[in-house]
């Protein structure tokens, strides 16, 4: 169930990211002064969608703190990682009502996420990718159907949003906090369920 729920998952997505912390001195490029990032993102995904197969209803959130090791160059990227990404707190419950009968569930409150930052101060952009993932619970009812009822365990990655990810924003000139909250409306999960969302 869950390879089809992740085709839908990404009706409602909302990412805060918050930044970096410096003791910059003021030049053409400072990030490099940085001495030290901390952070903040929340995500959630949310929505019930129709298709051929079935009714899908998703409900998931997830938010971690993280704290990326590294120290940035003026001269090309620096990727900067977190792993893993404390503080991590997930909450998935998602559901497909399958056509004609049974139902597929599956659940979970615990897992690992791990996120990197993308620092380009070169090209003026930087990018942050979060990688949440969930240990889920699956349950297969088809005893409506005359069939079996089963449960798996697994783990999975929660993200899932197609182009454009990950997002890339402009880096500024000066090291300061960044802030941002978006919505994909090019991601490849919203246009395949013909969802409208709005920021």
């Amino acid at each position: 169930m869950f390879t089809m729920i992740r085709r839908a998952v990404v009706v409602t997505f909302l990412l805060f990211l918050l930044g970096a912390a410096s003791s910059a001195v003021a030049q053409n490029c400072d990030w490099d002064k940085v001495k030290a990032w901390t952070g903040h993102y929340s995500i959630t995904q949310s929505g019930t969608v129709s298709r051929p197969e079935g009714v899908y209803t998703i409900n998931n959130s997830f938010s971690a703190d993280f704290a990326p090791a590294g120290l940035i160059s003026c001269a090309g990227q620096n990727i900067l990682l977190s792993i893993p990404d404390p503080h991590y707190v997930v909450s998935a419950n998602d559901n497909l009502a399958v056509n004609p009968c049974g139902t597929e569930s599956l659940a979970g409150n615990s897992g690992l996420s791990q996120s990197f930052l993308t620092i380009d101060p070169a090209a003026g952009t930087y990018s942050f990718v979060p990688n949440p993932n969930v240990d889920f619970v699956e349950i297969l009812d088809y005893t409506a159907c005359g069939s079996i009822k089963s449960t798996n365990t697994g783990t999975m990655a929660l993200m899932d949003v197609g182009e454009p990810w990950p997002f890339t924003f402009p880096l500024p000139s000066k090291a300061q906090p960044l802030h941002e909250s978006v919505v994909p409306r090019g991601a490849r999960t919203v246009r395949e369920v013909a969802s409208t969302v709005t920021c």
